[in-house]
């Protein structure tokens, strides 16, 4: 009989301990991202979050101490942005705030790193008000950009197309400008002595993309690289 019932208290203790231990691996780590998504909101303004939280051994998210943080975001509020994702390295928080208040302290992480992505669409939204072109097309072929559209030089309208490649501009490196390596006026290159001097009739001052403008968090860009429909800034946030 005593070993029947010890036998039975350990088959309940073994039951405990997995359940425990499954909720510790799947229940419990999906709520704090549920409530981590919802907190973003708060420090990187409205949007649709996605938060992956990282930790080992695992038992530790119960804690708040998370190896790593990744937060993405979509459809955000700040126009001219596709797509934001943010990593925290060594991020330790309240677990209580956070399931309980939905609140994400991001200061005490270790490091903070940012990637943001700009669609063409994108792009052409920050360039309207830097180039005064008429049907302004925006496209990123890989390794730069060509831009086409036409503008009145000399009281005569004209198709202008510039093609270069974009760069970390100057404010604490929080700004990307553009490099102009081509400039054509109704198809025909004009050559670099006379680029420099229409160019500053084409481009008013300033940079396309200033994040300090666009994003609530100081940042430092790190690495500015165009794709094939797509550019990526990436760099350190000091939240």
């Amino acid at each position: 009989m005593i070993v029947r019932a010890w036998g039975r208290a350990a088959a309940w203790t073994a039951l405990a301990a997995a359940l425990v231990g499954a909720a510790v691996q799947w229940a419990v780590p999906a709520v704090m991202e549920q409530a981590a998504s919802a907190a973003a909101a708060a420090w990187l303004g409205e949007g649709r979050y996605r938060v992956r939280l990282e930790a080992a051994p695992r038992w530790h998210l119960l804690l708040g101490r998370f190896d790593r943080v990744e937060v993405a975001g979509t459809d955000l509020a700040v126009p001219g942005v596709g797509r934001l994702v943010v990593v925290l390295e060594d991020l330790a928080v309240d677990p209580w705030a956070l399931l309980l208040h939905r609140a994400l302290d991001a200061s005490g992480a270790r490091r903070a790193a940012f990637r943001l992505e700009l669609g063409e669409n994108d792009l052409a939204y920050h360039l309207r008000t830097r180039i005064p072109f008429d049907e302004l097309a925006v496209s990123l072929p890989g390794g730069g950009f060509r831009l086409q559209g036409r503008l009145r030089l000399g009281g005569a309208a004209a198709a202008v197309e510039l093609e270069g490649d974009f760069a970390p501009g100057a404010a604490a490196g929080a700004q990307v400008r553009l490099e102009v390596d081509r400039l054509r006026v109704n198809g025909v290159e004009v050559p670099p002595f006379l680029a420099e001097q229409l160019l500053p009739l084409i481009l008013r001052p300033g940079p396309v993309v200033d994040l300090a403008a666009l994003l609530p968090v100081p940042v430092r860009i790190t690495a500015v690289e165009a794709g094939e429909g797509l550019l990526v800034i990436e760099g350190e946030a000091e939240l």
